[in-house]
C-alpha cells in the first residue's frame, strides 16, 4: 500500500531541551494571559512550533497536542470574532488576524500527521495503536479541512497543498477500511448529534468544496459546513468504472484541487480519480428547505401562506434556497462569454445605486410625498407646520453624497454578466457577494448605469480581486419604498430601484429594495417624486444579505388614505 506523502516540518535531531511533560503542559496552558486572545495565540503558536521541530514519542505527542485542544477552539472562536463583520477585502490588522488564525490550524494539523506518518510507516497492529492512527487521521483532516473553510470566509484560496493532503489522507483510510470507525471526540469544532468519524471529517468539507463557496454570502460557508455533517453518510464516493465522465461531480485523489463538477466538454483524465454522488444529499436538502417553506414536495403546493417573519428564519430560508441553487446548477454555461478588455466604474450598494441613476438627485421622499397629497383646503397651519417640520428632518437623514466610485478592468462579457478585477483602490471598498451594483463603461457615451449583482468573488494574495457581475438590468428608476401593510410596516421610506425592462424577457418588472426588510405580501407605496401608487410584492427573484429582488403587482386602489392625515 501507497503511504500518503505529507508535509511535516522537519525534525531536530536532538532530544527537546526542555523535555516537556503533560501534567508541565498544562499547568503552562493555565498561566496563559487571559483576555488577550492575540496575545495568547502568539504564544502557544510558538510553543506549537518547537513541539512540532522536536522528536517526541508518537503517545507523548498525543497527549500534548490533546491538552492543547481546547485551548486552541477558544482561542480561534475569539479571534474569529472580529472577522465575522469585516470589509472585504482585509484590513492590514484583520489580515494579521487571519493569517494567525491559519498559522494556528497549520499547526495543530503539523502535529497530529506527524502522529499519523509514525503509525502508518510503523504500520502497528496493536489496538491501541491503531486507535490513535484513526484519532490522528481524523483530526489531521479536521484541522487541515478547517483551514479550508477559513479560507473560503475571506474568498481565499486556499493553502498550498491542502487539498491533496485531504484526499491522500482519506484515500489511506478509505484503503484501510477504517474511514467509517467511531472517533471519540472530546473537543469536537461543532456539537453533533452523530457518531465522529474520518468519513464524516473528509464529506462535509468535500460537500463544502460543492456549494460554489465562492458564490456564498459572507460567513455563510460556515452555516453550510456544519449543515452537511448531518448528510455525509448518504454522500457517496466511489472509483471511477470508466476512464471520462461527464456532468458528474469528481475528484482527483493525486492532485491539490478540491473535488468539482465535470460538465461533458471537459476532457477530464484523472491519476486516481472518484466520482462523487450527491443525488441523496440534494433530497435530504430539498425535503429540509420544503419544511422550512412549509411546501409540500408530493402534491407540489404549499400548505399554508405563512412566511418565516423572524430575521433568523428568513435568512435562513434564503441560505437554503441558494445552496439548493448551487446544487441543482447544471454549472455549464448557457451563454457564451467573450473576452474583451475594457475599462469601467462601479458604485456599490443600493443607495449609491439609486445615487447614480438619479443623476446625484437629492433623496426628498418625506417631502415630495407631502407635495402630492397635500392641498390649500386641508392644510391646517399648526398640523401642517408639524408633518413639515417631521418630512424635512426625516429627509435631512438621507443627506448623503460620499457614494465613491472604483475603477475596474472587465475579462470576459456575456448576454447575463461579465468578469472584471480591480488591482488599485480596493483596499477601502467593503465588497460582499450579494451586493448590488451600477457599472458604467468608460468607452460609452451617456450616463445609462446599468445594475447588476456580485454573483461571486475571489481575493487573491497580493489583495486585488477577481469579481462576477450577473446582469439584473440595463437601466433602471431610482424610487423611494416604504411598507403600509405586510411585513415592515411602520418603517420610513428607503431608496430602492424599479426595474422595467430586465436582461431575461421572461421575468416582469420588479423592484429591488433593502434586504430583509420585507416579504412576498407585503404592501409598498412607491413614491416616484411625481406621483406616488401602490404595490403588493408577489414574488421572490433575489434574496440575498443585502438587497431582495420581487416581482409585484399593482394595486388598483390605495390602501391608506393619506388626505385625511394632512
Amino acid at each position: 500500500m501507497t503511504l500518503p506523502v505529507l508535509n511535516l516540518p522537519l525534525l531536530n535531531p536532538k532530544r527537546p531541551k526542555p523535555y516537556i511533560k503533560v501534567k508541565q503542559f498544562r499547568r503552562w496552558l493555565i498561566g496563559l494571559p487571559v483576555g488577550d486572545p492575540q496575545k495568547s495565540s502568539q504564544i502557544v503558536l510558538q510553543q506549537l512550533k518547537i513541539l512540532n521541530q522536536s522528536r517526541y514519542p508518537y503517545s507523548e505527542r498525543s497527549q500534548l497536542l490533546d491538552a492543547l485542544r481546547a485551548n486552541i477552539r477558544q482561542l480561534l472562536l475569539s479571534l474569529k470574532q472580529p472577522l465575522l463583520r469585516a470589509q472585504l477585502p482585509l484590513s492590514d490588522e484583520h489580515k494579521i488576524t487571519a493569517q494567525l488564525i491559519q498559522n494556528l490550524l497549520v499547526e495543530m494539523a503539523y502535529g497530529y500527521k506527524l502522529i499519523a506518518n509514525d503509525l502508518m510507516e510503523k504500520n502497528s497492529r496493536k489496538e491501541n495503536d491503531q486507535l490513535l492512527l484513526r484519532e490522528a487521521i481524523y483530526l489531521s483532516i479536521q484541522y487541515l479541512a478547517r483551514s479550508v473553510v477559513e479560507s473560503y470566509l475571506v474568498y481565499a484560496s486556499p493553502q498550498y497543498d491542502v487539498w491533496r493532503e485531504l484526499h491522500q489522507l482519506y484515500r489511506y483510510a478509505e484503503d484501510e477500511h477504517i474511514q467509517n470507525e467511531p472517533i471519540d471526540d472530546p473537543y469536537p469544532d461543532y456539537a453533533l448529534p452523530i457518531q465522529y468519524t474520518i468519513d464524516l471529517a473528509y464529506k462535509r468539507i468535500v460537500l463544502l468544496s460543492l456549494s460554489a463557496p465562492y458564490h456564498l454570502m459572507q460567513n455563510e460557508a460556515e452555516d453550510i459546513y456544519y449543515l452537511v455533517s448531518a448528510w455525509t453518510s448518504v454522500c457517496e464516493i466511489a472509483e471511477l468504472e470508466k476512464k471520462h465522465i461527464s456532468d458528474q461531480y469528481g475528484v482527483d485523489f493525486a492532485t491539490d484541487m478540491s473535488p468539482r463538477f465535470i460538465p461533458d466538454n471537459l476532457e477530464w483524465e484523472p491519476v486516481d480519480g472518484r466520482v462523487i454522488d450527491i443525488s441523496e444529499v440534494k433530497a435530504r436538502l430539498n425535503n429540509h428547505t420544503a419544511k422550512i417553506l412549509r411546501y409540500n414536495v408530493d402534491s407540489e403546493d404549499f400548505l399554508d401562506e405563512e412566511t418565516p417573519n423572524s430575521l433568523k428564519e428568513r435568512q435562513q430560508r434564503d441560505m437554503l434556497l441558494r445552496l439548493t441553487d448551487a446544487w441543482n446548477s447544471s454549472f455549464v454555461r448557457a451563454t457564451d462569454r467573450e473576452d474583451r478588455g475594457a475599462k469601467l466604474r462601479i458604485a456599490l450598494g443600493l443607495n449609491a445605486c439609486h445615487f447614480y441613476c438619479s443623476n446625484k438627485a437629492a433623496f426628498t421622499p418625506e417631502m415630495d410625498e407631502l407635495r402630492l397629497i397635500s392641498s390649500n383646503e386641508n392644510k391646517q397651519t399648526t398640523v401642517f407646520a408639524n408633518i413639515y417640520r417631521d418630512a424635512l428632518h426625516k429627509d435631512r437623514l438621507h443627506e448623503n453624497s460620499a457614494y465613491p466610485i472604483s475603477p475596474w478592468q472587465q475579462h470576459n462579457i456575456s448576454n447575463t454578466g461579465l468578469a472584471i478585477s480591480c488591482d488599485d483602490n480596493c483596499n477601502d471598498m467593503n465588497i460582499k457577494v450579494g451586493e448590488v451594483v451600477s457599472y458604467l463603461f468608460e468607452s460609452k457615451t451617456g450616463l445609462r448605469w446599468k445594475i447588476g449583482i456580485i454573483r461571486w468573488l475571489h481575493i487573491n494574495e497580493d489583495s486585488s480581486i477577481d469579481m462576477g457581475i450577473m446582469s439584473l438590468s440595463h437601466s433602471a428608476v431610482p424610487i423611494a419604498v416604504k411598507a403600509v401593510d405586510g411585513l415592515g410596516k411602520g418603517t420610513d421610506y428607503f431608496r430602492s430601484l424599479l426595474v422595467p425592462k430586465q436582461v431575461s424577457i421572461s421575468q416582469l418588472r420588479s423592484l429591488i429594495v433593502p434586504a430583509m426588510l420585507y416579504d412576498i405580501g407585503t404592501v409598498l407605496s412607491v413614491n416616484m417624486k411625481t406621483k406616488i401608487f401602490y404595490i403588493k410584492l408577489s414574488k421572490l427573484i433575489i434574496s440575498s444579505g443585502n438587497v431582495a429582488m420581487f416581482e409585484f403587482e399593482i394595486l388598483k386602489n390605495p390602501p391608506v388614505d393619506f388626505s385625511k392625515s394632512i
